[in-house]
């Protein structure tokens, strides 16, 4: 069997503020598969498994945003 080639978009944006001489505030933002392509996996070619033939069960994962904040002084 063949699967299609995995196709995955991370995207991390920082963003450094600058509040007094000695603080700061950091903003961040990671998005894991941004543009949310589906990435299906070989599907199991065991016939007794629950997964055979079935490609929805192989799927790679949605896409997944991470905000943070840190304070740095």
């Amino acid at each position: 069997m063949r699967a299609d080639p995995i196709r995955n978009v991370d995207i991390g944006i920082i963003k450094n503020t600058q509040v007094a001489e000695n603080v700061r505030v950091q903003l961040w933002v990671d998005c894991f598969n941004a543009f949310n392509s589906r990435n299906f996996g070989i599907p199991s070619g065991v016939a007794s498994s629950p997964g055979f033939l079935n490609q929805w069960a192989a799927d790679g994962g949605n896409r997944r945003i991470r905000l943070g904040v840190r304070l740095v002084f």
